[in-house]
């Protein structure tokens, strides 16, 4: 059972309306992600709506920044500029946020063309925060602090922004969004599609914690109240909505915001006659990685069992797919064509500092890393098994390049 609460002052700050949940895909089918040649570990970050997978190889030398397709195939992320070791994002255009060596604030937007446009400093001593998002127009949204840590620090929005040049210009707002001497403490400043700007926050004393929600384009904002300190901003979609958590110790409470709060089960806690149960318990947890335009979510999640006692106890921890409708679902029960066996769908052993699911795309395309049947640290991309008749590609529409998709199958060996 998932609680909501009507929040009528965030829904004019965030899109227009919210999409609606779609149904659990049928089953998926696994495709390892391989390291870059001489590599010894593959680490995805992202996926957009055509496929195209960002991520990381790691090297004895350090890390490179990789490509995937969806065969798995790894290609080198070459820049114009300073070597990327990461590419953390990528939009539908092709543009990435990468993390590379030498840039300034350690990060940069490698356009389609291989340019990479480092992220400006904002000419100040103050602290800077990026958040590890790309968003469609290709701007990247953050934080500025002064003094961090102490009670009279100042807090800005910054968004840098493409202008001509080109570059990527620092848009750091006139309005701190903590005046000195004001609690809380924010974080996160998650860029959406539509401009809208998202900071988790807390106050170390569980006062005044919260979401709040920034339009730049008005200088408007909304705050959410949370209950316990420590909020966090995970995702954002192109409709507005965003997964988040609460809470920094033994429980964690995750949640999915729009023109409602609702909250994420941990696995397996719609099978109790009394699932609130779920959320009162000691380290059960569930930490939401990303959220698509469908309000799919996936992420970390423990799971849950009925031992005889009638409250649930914690089993495993594993990736999860989320609906409202259907609640957390175990994403190792969905493959459903044998290459999922001795896979696990996490590289640790709580939510609290696992990876795993890390995106979901448009079309229901999930990126994780785990560990392969080999025991070895692997990302992984899961492709839903119910296309369309002629839907070769899996991208929801039958279009030349599904023939193309089929060509090179049948040339790799695949019938």
């Amino acid at each position: 059972m998932r609680s909501t609460q009507s929040i009528a002052c965030v829904a004019s700050l965030l899109a227009a309306s919210c999409a609606s949940s779609q149904g659990i895909p049928e089953g998926y089918t696994l495709v390892e992600l391989v390291p870059l040649g001489g590599g010894t570990e593959s680490v995805v970050s992202a996926l957009n709506d055509r496929g195209q997978i960002v991520g990381r190889t790691e090297f004895s030398t350090g890390p490179i920044a990789t490509s995937w397709d969806a065969t798995g195939a790894a290609a080198l992320v070459t820049t114009s500029g300073n070597t990327a070791t990461d590419a953390l994002s990528i939009n539908n255009e092709g543009s990435m946020l990468v993390e590379c060596a030498g840039c300034t604030n350690d990060f940069g937007v490698r356009l389609t063309d291989g340019v990479l446009l480092e992220l400006l400093d904002v000419m100040s001593p103050g602290f800077v925060e990026v958040a590890p998002k790309l968003n469609a127009a290709g701007a990247v949204g953050g934080l500025l602090r002064f003094d961090p840590g102490t009670s009279g620090a100042e807090t800005y929005s910054v968004i840098w922004e493409l202008a001509p040049g080109p570059q990527m210009i620092p848009n750091v707002s006139p309005n701190p969004i903590r005046p000195p001497g004001f609690l809380p403490f924010y974080s996160d400043g998650i860029l959406s599609d539509t401009g809208a700007q998202v900071f988790g926050s807390s106050d170390g004393t569980g006062g005044a914690p919260g979401f709040l929600v920034v339009d730049r384009r008005t200088e408007s904002s909304a705050f959410i109240s949370g209950g316990q300190d420590g909020h966090r901003v995970y995702d954002v979609n192109a409709s507005g909505q965003f997964v988040g958590s609460e809470g920094g110790g033994a429980e964690e409470f995750s949640y999915l915001f729009g023109e409602s709060i609702v909250r994420i089960d941990p696995i397996g806690c719609a099978d109790f006659a009394n699932p609130i149960e779920c959320y009162f318990e000691e380290f059960f947890a569930v930490l939401p990685a990303a959220v698509n335009d469908r309000a799919l979510v996936v992420g970390n999640a423990t799971v849950v069992n009925d031992d005889g006692t009638g409250f649930p106890t914690v089993t495993d921890v594993s990736g999860f797919l989320w609906t409202e409708s259907a609640g957390s679902v175990d994403l190792i029960s969905l493959i459903d064509d044998g290459t999922g066996t001795g896979w696990e769908f996490i590289q640790g052993s709580s939510p609290f500092d696992a990876i795993g699911p890390v995106d979901i795309n448009e079309q229901g395309w999930i990126v994780g890393n785990g560990i392969n049947p080999n025991g070895d640290p692997a990302a992984y991309l899961l492709i839903p098994r119910s296309p369309c008749a002629g839907d070769t590609n899996r991208d929801g529409d039958v279009t030349p390049a599904d023939f193309s998709a089929w060509i090179q199958a049948f040339n790799n060996g695949c019938d």
